[in-house]
């Protein structure tokens, strides 16, 4: 096989890799997205039933500065 053909394809797979490593760094990002908007979306419903930040981080197993902080973000999210 001759240089530049070789150089061609290992260019190639290199690039196959970079895409398929693109690709699932957008999936694990989408998944954390996902996440995140589910546990935004289920402290908003304990908030909507006047739940304790406190109360919340243990119903739903989270650190309870997290809690804090998602909450703040909702709130300032309708009161801008």
């Amino acid at each position: 096989m001759n240089q530049r053909k070789e150089k061609t394809e290992v260019k190639y797979m290199q690039t196959w890799e970079e895409r398929i490593m693109i690709k699932q760094e957008g999936i694990a990002e989408g998944r954390i997205e996902g996440e995140k908007a589910l546990l935004k979306s289920l402290i908003e419903k304990k908030m909507a039933k006047k739940y304790s930040a406190e109360q919340i981080s243990a119903m739903l197993e989270v650190d309870v500065s997290e809690v804090e902080n998602i909450m703040k973000e909702i709130q300032n999210e309708k009161n801008p």
